[in-house]
């Protein structure tokens, strides 16, 4: 069975957070213009190499929480 999750609130940064957890979850993630077409959004890679550095730790240099709970996952480069 595949799942979707549909999009429907623009590239606002909620949007992209509920593709990010569409692919986490192994669903598709599917935008929804103005004109009711539907858009399946691809997959990307995304590594923390691939992020900045300031997303990834704190002003101090310690890794921020999220980070640090991915890399103890054993998963530290992730695919969405």
């Amino acid at each position: 069975m595949e799942a979707y999750v549909g999009l429907t609130s623009g590239w606002r940064i909620l949007s992209i957070y509920l593709a990010l957890a569409a692919w986490v979850a192994g669903a598709v993630p599917v935008y929804v213009d103005k004109s009711g077409v539907l858009h399946a959004l691809p997959r990307v890679a995304l590594r923390a190499e691939d992020l900045p550095r300031e997303l990834l730790y704190r002003e101090d240099g310690r890794p921020r929480r999220w980070f640090e709970e991915l890399s103890r996952s054993g998963q530290p480069s992730s695919s969405l």
